[in-house]
């Protein structure tokens, strides 16, 4: 097991207690055996594969250096439907105060959302209010508190195609081994996520829907240097380092 990961919450369903919608994975995800999900991976070809293609427009989201991007354990593809569904989710308690701090800091707060044991990250969506002040309790009954957001890509990204994304905050170890929580870095984010655009514009060029309308959420504290690590969450990095359901929109 990865050193990072830690112990899941006891199982409601069991008598140990309540769970949350998001647990963390305990092995690394190469490690893992994918389960089947709700749809089958894009036929689009992988970004960077064959010959220049044209690609999405500009992102407003992920052309902002103060975006800030966090990697999202889901224990199973149920959660992840409802969460598609009904544009809500439920964290764990220790990322509650993580994640609205991120929500008053940056203009945008993008989670990447990753099925335990799926091989793969399903897509994205953007948090709209501070944990706690959903109304849609009935989503995910007994859970943490709920916070809404809004599901702007989907496309299942192989972390084939991420393995050699390093993540600084994360002792430079690839994007695809992260915990429930884990931060990205701008850049990394940015390109995790610029990935799942391609695919997703690549499959549907045509029908490809724009960010340009999304309005900013935060944003109003000052921006911390690049690669500097976030108060009370991240130690210094050691060294350098750098679909499921129909593609695009949800609707």
């Amino acid at each position: 097991d990865d050193s990072d990961e830690e112990e899941p919450p006891p199982d409601a369903s069991k008598g140990e207690g309540k769970v949350d919608a998001a647990d963390p994975a305990k092995a690394e995800a190469e490690e893992c055996t994918p389960s089947p999900g709700p749809a089958s991976a894009s036929s689009a070809p992988a970004p960077g594969e064959g010959t220049l293609r044209p690609g999405p427009p500009p992102s407003k989201i992920h052309g902002n250096p103060r975006t800030r991007y966090f990697v999202i354990k889901s224990n199973n593809h149920k959660n992840l439907v409802l969460s598609i569904e009904n544009n809500v989710w439920a964290t764990q308690r220790h990322n509650e105060d993580v994640f609205n701090e991120a929500l008053h800091s940056a203009p945008h707060v993008i989670l990447i959302f990753s099925v335990n044991c799926s091989g793969c990250f399903q897509g994205y969506a953007k948090m709209l209010g501070p944990v706690g002040t959903s109304t849609k309790t009935h989503v995910f009954p007994g859970y943490t508190r709920a916070f809404d957001v809004r599901w702007l890509r989907l496309d299942d990204l192989d972390f084939s195609e991420v393995s050699n994304i390093l993540n600084p905050w994360n002792e430079n170890k690839s994007v695809k081994i992260s915990r429930d929580g884990q931060e990205l870095p701008n850049d990394v984010g940015r390109r995790v996520c610029e990935m799942v655009d391609m695919r997703v514009y690549l499959g549907d060029p045509a029908g490809y829907v724009t960010d340009k309308d999304e309005v900013e959420t935060g944003g109003f504290t000052p921006l911390v240097p690049v690669g500097a690590p976030l108060p009370g969450q991240h130690a210094a990095p050691a060294g350098g380092g750098a679909a499921a359901m129909q593609p695009g929109y949800p609707g």
